[in-house]
């Protein structure tokens, strides 16, 4: 947030009331700190417009923010990486050093490093595939030398050289980088684009789905967030496997399409237990609405509103926050490193309290029920589509492929017009100057209102979107990505031309 003024920061901190309160004495453990964290009551108010429970949406925010914090601080570069390596026995706390942090968060080529992960594809295949192969060892060894392939490949694309010639890939996402390279590779549905999918791709999309969460509960073990979020962003599954279950179950809600297009637009929202936190009140405040003449904040704009200041302002500036009170901790600690070069001792200092930021905040991120809880309910759903224990009906087929082709119309949009609603909302309210204003939360209403408003344009623009949700998918077979963004902005012009002629 380097574009955010020190002052609109702690405008923003105050605001929502983040506060750590350690009491003298305590140390500094991501357990210490979750504990301790508060919100004020600006941020209670947005949740009781919501009718969510503060305490919950501070749990997920806090979990969010560490993780963010955690992908953040072993973002390391080039430089920074050969600083880490040089002073790799270097202590960070007592009993933890430079190297104890590298090997938690990074990847190294050595082959016992390099090796585990092709161990772990090379297992999983002839478990898979034994009785297709008949354990013929010639096959084996063609298969094992396509997934090594495979693995090179990744690691020439992703690796982080240092001037030591230590090669490096981060640890989180690289097991799905890998898994969805192989899915490519075997010509596997999984990120197919909206103009290629099919009907005869479903049961596919399903079973890959169950195998990378197979994968990612026997291989990755507790570490498995990164992983897990970045296979969510590249193929959104989880949260289509999902709405394809909770359609099912709506009767003729499901078929309001105004209601698929609010459900489609939460496939924004990166976390995903956060998202079904939102997505499930959604739900139960559109059947409300549905049956009676109830009106609710949650699916109005307002609500949206509310939902836009808690993704893209409070767990931002939560992470922010809590780097800045780390880092404040970090910098009173004594250090006894001895080096003479002032430009060098500036860089070890830097790389230092990113080291500490890191084996702090990672901490916590890890999972230590082995269970793949975010999406386990998911998985354990899907599998009554792969046993044939529940028949897909053409209709949910249908409505399924229309999901999986608005999410990949929306986030296409997004990309190709580089929409990012933080930077936004914070551009307007660095322009204001919020913080000189006096109804404050008035102010920050209607900025986020604009980005509201910009995103509900983007979701209602053009008709590509529409036409998915309306079974019209004869029109986008058989294009490729850049003729399904042409097709989607002549759509949107269209309509911007009709509604201009009205």
């Amino acid at each position: 947030m380097n574009e955010v003024s020190e002052k609109s920061k702690q405008f923003i901190y105050d605001l929502f009331g983040f506060r750590i309160q350690l009491k003298p004495g305590v140390s500094y453990t991501y357990d210490n700190i979750i504990n301790s964290i508060t919100i004020g009551t600006v941020t209670e108010k947005i949740c009781d417009r919501l009718e969510i429970d503060p305490i919950l949406l501070l749990k997920h925010a806090n979990r969010i923010a560490f993780h963010k914090l955690s992908e953040e601080a072993i973002d390391l570069t080039e430089e920074e990486l050969t600083i880490a390596s040089k002073y790799a026995e270097e202590p960070i706390l007592e009993d933890t050093t430079f190297e104890d942090v590298l090997i938690r968060g990074f990847l190294s080529d050595f082959p016992n490093e390099k090796g585990y992960l092709l161990d772990t594809f090379k297992n999983h295949f002839r478990k898979k595939n034994g009785d297709r192969l008949n354990v013929d060892d010639t096959q084996w060894e063609i298969e094992e030398r396509r997934i090594e392939k495979i693995m090179d490949e990744l690691y020439e694309k992703n690796k982080i050289i240092d001037a030591m010639d230590h090669v490096y890939l981060k640890k989180g996402t690289s097991l799905t980088r890998i898994y969805l390279e192989a899915c490519i590779n075997y010509k596997k549905p999984i990120k197919t684009p909206a103009g290629r999918i099919v009907s005869a791709d479903f049961k596919p999309l399903v079973a890959n789905l169950q195998e990378y969460g197979q994968i990612l509960k026997e291989f990755i073990g507790d570490e498995f967030t990164s992983d897990l979020l970045y296979f969510e962003k590249e193929t959104n599954l989880f949260f289509l496997i999902k709405a394809y279950f909770d359609l099912k179950e709506l009767g003729e809600l499901a078929k309001d399409k105004k209601f698929i297009k609010y459900y489609t637009a939460f496939s924004i929202i990166d976390d995903i237990e956060l998202r079904n936190l939102f997505l499930s009140k959604y739900i139960y405040e559109a059947r409300r609405e549905n049956n009676t003449y109830y009106k609710s904040d949650f699916t109005s704009r307002i609500g949206l509103c509310r939902i836009f200041q808690i993704i893209y302002i409070v767990i931002p500036f939560l992470s922010e926050f809590i780097k800045d009170q780390v880092t404040i901790h970090f910098e009173a600690q004594p250090d006894k490193v001895t080096i003479t070069d002032s430009k060098e001792l500036e860089e070890f200092l830097k790389v230092k309290r990113q080291l500490y930021l890191y084996h702090l905040v990672s901490e916590g991120c890890d999972n230590g029920s082995g269970e793949l809880w975010p999406v386990s309910d998911v998985l354990t759903l899907s599998t009554t589509i792969s046993d044939n224990s529940s028949i897909p009906s053409l209709e949910s087929i249908n409505t399924f492929l229309g999901l999986y082709k608005a999410t990949y119309g929306l986030r296409a949009s997004r990309r190709k017009n580089q929409v990012d609603f933080a930077q936004m909302i914070m551009s307007d309210f660095e322009r204001l100057k919020v913080y000189e204003l006096q109804d404050k939360t008035h102010l920050l209403d209607i900025i986020s209102l604009n980005s509201v408003d910009a995103f509900l344009a983007q979701l209602a623009a053009g008709t590509v979107i529409d036409d998915a949700l309306g079974s019209k998918y004869d029109d986008f077979e058989g294009l490729d990505d850049e003729e399904f963004y042409e097709l989607q902005e002549k759509a949107s012009e269209k309509k911007r031309k009709g509604e201009t002629s009205e």
